[in-house]
């Protein structure tokens, strides 16, 4: 059987002008660099975003510990709405300098380049 040559992409060539000046990338080929540079920004960004939001344990305990102190000494909520926020930013703080420490590090790294 005999099938057709199908080509799935044309390539291109780059004319240079007269003065050796032909090694000029394409706008397509710049805008494909820019847009590969600002994916591994995004997603550095989303694994560090997804590490930092992972983390629930001190939120978890500070809504615990809220909820068992307003049972026994304070009624309301607000032992429970204060333990929780406390423990986000606990998590927050945790995550940041030790369960999510390399992708802090590769985050950083990807911003400043």
């Amino acid at each position: 059987r005999n099938h057709p040559k199908i080509t799935l992409y044309r390539q291109r060539s780059i004319r240079g002008g007269g003065g050796g000046g032909g090694d000029k990338p394409s706008p397509e080929k710049k805008e494909a660099n820019m847009t590969a540079e600002k994916d591994e920004k995004t997603n550095a960004s989303d694994a560090l975003s997804n590490c930092l939001l992972s983390q629930f344990r001190f939120c978890t305990g500070g809504v615990g510990l809220g909820v068992a102190y307003g049972i026994r000494y304070k009624k309301g909520a607000v032992p429970m709405v204060v333990g929780g926020v406390a423990g986000s930013v606990a998590d927050l703080f945790y995550g940041y300098t030790i369960a999510c420490k390399d992708q802090v590090e590769e985050y950083h790294r990807k911003q400043s380049s």
